[in-house]
């Protein structure tokens, strides 16, 4: 039988342009929108947006968990209907019997229902019911041989949502709380954008193909997903609860920017999830480890240079936007942050590799490992009188660190069998003293312009050298674990 899914370096490549461009331009509008509305307004909202990210634990699950099951019945030859899924009706069962429990308190008590949290933690909580619908459809729409429709759409909406926002506050006006209901009412337009989009399959191929492994899928996934949502915003939440407005404020500016680093991770495990599926269905472990060694080397060179180019150009660039933030608190809390990325991008694979497997639990153990690292590691930096952006910081790249070891000794012990130096940390190692030797020069320009050409030519030595590096395949007796 042949492969389907052959094209997947040119959907992640695709995935990749479409999805920096929409989030070069958001990285622009988001200083723009913070000068606006100011720190205090952006930090209400910027809660709102918590809230938002910790419900996507429900979009992620239906996300991956749809585009598992599409692409297993498209190897089989037919085409997926999420919506003949038992299991996908049920899901929205459950959250509507989630979203009273968590509503009826408040209607019972009257607790607290003028506060702008609380109003903002409603609307985030009913955001949840568009996005849940778009991220099913997402789902099938990334299983596609070919994803240009996907991203195409993807990147329109995704440009555009902070652009409606921006309009939002500079001719209307509007509060906080105004805001997340616009922010709300752009779900809603983007599930119907969606719906109409989806290619909605009709006659007999249509059919629901299950590999044995995937009874269990959705369930871990949406355990796995609430549990990865609080390790990694949990950071965001003690922030909010242990400091004032100002410093909260800072602090999720810093995150927001260090999350843009997962831009390539995140593409590429979108369009090599149902890759991986294919490769496990047909027994080729070798061009699964052959996959994972290039996508390590790219994600790496994306995130090391990111984090140079930050801090390279990073003051100049607060500077020229008016930002009032603590360029030195901002610099050290990125520092922190880019280097959990990092470690946590890396994996994100094993992760995708476990789901395709039908082994999703391992997803559940590395986020639970998190959390757990993460609050062990907050209280002790709070013993030792830490505080501020380095405390949340500091914790985060702490978790990362504990995850990450025990991540993937769990992935190759149990999971699949890989050899942890040559399929990870040689890599990423080459690429971290490629990223020094080029754009180290960078920094002893004082000249904008000399520094942004010399930064540029250094990104394109880097770019070339990794392009040529994920060109080669490794050898078998390189990776393959002795029994």
């Amino acid at each position: 039988m042949n492969d389907k899914y052959t094209k997947t370096g040119r959907n992640a490549g695709v995935g990749f342009l479409f999805t920096a461009g929409s989030i070069v331009i958001n990285a622009m509008l988001i200083p723009i929108i913070i000068k606006k509305y100011g720190v205090e307004n952006w930090a209400i909202f910027a809660f709102f947006q918590v809230l938002v990210s910790i419900f996507t634990a429900v979009e992620s699950s239906l996300q991956t968990f749809t585009q598992q099951k599409a692409a297993t019945s498209i190897i089989a030859g037919y085409r997926y209907n999420p919506f003949k899924d038992v299991k996908t009706i049920k899901t929205a069962i459950f959250l509507l019997c989630v979203f009273a429990i968590y509503i009826l308190p408040y209607w019972i008590v009257d607790l607290a229902k003028s506060s702008v949290f609380y109003i903002m933690s409603v609307i985030a909580f009913v955001n949840v019911f568009p996005r849940m619908l778009s991220s099913i459809l997402k789902g099938v729409l990334l299983a596609d041989v070919a994803q240009e429709k996907y991203y195409k759409v993807s990147t329109a909406l995704n440009t555009l949502r902070p652009i409606v926002l921006l309009l939002s506050i500079v001719l209307f006006h509007v509060t906080p709380e105004q805001l997340a209901i616009v922010y709300f009412v752009f779900s809603l337009f983007e599930a119907a954008i969606y719906f109409i989009f989806w290619d909605r399959p009709r006659g007999s191929d249509v059919g629901l193909i299950s590999h044995r492994l995937d009874h269990s899928l959705l369930l871990n996934l949406l355990i796995a997903n609430v549990l990865s949502v609080l390790a990694v915003n949990l950071d965001k939440i003690a922030a909010y609860s242990g400091s004032n407005l100002l410093t909260a404020g800072n602090y999720n500016f810093s995150a927001s920017i260090a999350s843009l680093q997962f831009l390539f991770i995140n593409v590429a495990i979108g369009s090599f999830t149902p890759r991986f599926k294919e490769l496990f269905l047909r027994s080729r472990e070798h061009e699964i480890r052959n996959t994972i060694y290039q996508l390590v080397i790219v994600n790496s060179a994306f995130i090391f240079a990111g984090t140079f180019s930050i801090f390279i150009v990073g003051g100049d660039l607060i500077r020229m936007s008016g930002i009032k933030i603590v360029e030195q608190e901002f610099f050290v809390t990125f520092f922190l942050l880019s280097s959990a990325t990092f470690l946590n991008s890396n994996l994100w694979i094993p992760g995708a590799i476990s789901n395709s497997c039908g082994k999703s639990y391992f997803n559940l153990i590395t986020n639970l490992t998190s959390l757990i690292s993460f609050l062990i590691a907050f209280f002790w930096l709070k013993f030792l009188r830490l505080s501020g952006g380095e405390l949340y910081g500091a914790s985060v790249l702490i978790s990362a660190i504990v995850t990450t070891v025990l991540g993937l000794y769990f992935f190759k012990t149990n999971i699949f069998k890989v050899k942890v130096s040559h399929i990870f940390v040689m890599p990423a190692f080459k690429i971290l003293l490629l990223t020094i030797v080029m754009l180290t020069p960078s920094i002893f320009w004082h000249e904008m312009l000399y520094k942004a050409f010399s930064l540029i030519a250094g990104l394109l030595v880097i770019l070339i050298i990794t392009i040529k590096l994920t060109s080669t395949k490794i050898e078998p007796n390189h990776y393959e674990e002795i029994n």
